[in-house]
């Protein structure tokens, strides 16, 4: 093999390499949006199926109690709303070995793979809280949540 040849294929090598991280960063990682304003306690819905603009209403539904699925590279929900004040006990289904933090409640419990882990606080302050898996490079891959307080 001569050294042009070796350049080439490393040359195609490196390109493919970065070809394919990047390609996994746009698939395992989303940008979770929350919304700018709590203080509304329900949401107008404008229905876009019928052609014809009608207001409705839905109520917002806290979630003091819920079971989350930890898999690879995500938490299903990743999105849930609780109520100031009042104890919040998460069930936390582990698909593989991970772990469920939120830093600034001082919440970081391991979740062994094919155990249920309940983890229970109480959040005292409004506001967005982010949770993730501390593993190294899973919140990185994904695995990341937020919880809404109000």
């Amino acid at each position: 093999m001569s050294k042009s040849n070796s350049i080439l294929i490393a040359v195609i090598v490196l390109v493919l390499g970065i070809g394919g991280f990047l390609f996994y960063k746009k698939i395992f990682t989303e940008d979770v949006l929350v919304p700018a304003s709590f203080e509304k306690k329900t949401q107008q819905l404008v229905p876009v199926t019928t052609g014809k603009t009608t207001a409705t209403t839905r109520e917002k539904v806290y979630r003091q109690s819920i079971d989350i699925d930890a898999r690879s590279f995500f938490f299903s929900p990743d999105v849930f709303l609780v109520k100031k004040g009042e104890k919040v006990t998460v069930r936390v289904h582990s698909y593989g070995g991970h772990a469920f933090a939120i830093d600034e409640l001082n919440v970081n419990a391991k979740t062994p793979d094919g155990e249920v882990t309940t983890i229970e606080f109480t959040p005292e302050k409004e506001g967005a809280y982010r949770f993730y898996c501390p593993i190294p490079g899973h919140s990185d891959a994904g695995m990341t949540g937020v919880m809404i307080v109000e």
